[in-house]
């Protein structure tokens, strides 16, 4: 009996592989580029924290199914409803509308902002 460790054991050795070449997944249909559309007219101006989500939400890829008119707005208040949810005790109301407007958009993440 031989002693010493079985990798050296040809049937127990992983054939050499070269590193796989990086693949280019293709963006989603419907979006061009990083482009992030302006902030909606109809609403106040956004704050800084505002800006930073809706830059973050537009570059996801989920961002290709909101090319269909009043999804910026839907967006917009999507925003404006995790900035206030993440203040000390949002209210039940507010959680359920934000819940409901991540549905809405497919962003069904199932965590609410903490």
């Amino acid at each position: 009996m031989r002693s010493g460790s079985a990798s050296g054991a040809p049937w127990l050795r992983r054939p050499h592989q070269p590193p796989a070449a990086a693949t280019r997944i293709p963006q989603p249909r419907g979006r061009r580029g990083d482009h992030v559309p302006p902030w909606p007219e109809t609403l106040i101006e956004p704050t800084v924290n505002e800006q930073v989500r809706w830059a973050e939400l537009w570059s996801s890829p989920q961002a290709a199914q909101w090319a269909e008119p009043g999804h910026r707005r839907l967006v917009a208040t999507l925003v404006r409803l995790e900035v206030r949810c993440r203040q000390p005790l949002p209210t039940e109301d507010y959680l359920a509308e934000l819940d409901r407007l991540r549905c809405e958009l497919g962003l069904n993440e199932g965590i609410r902002p903490g």
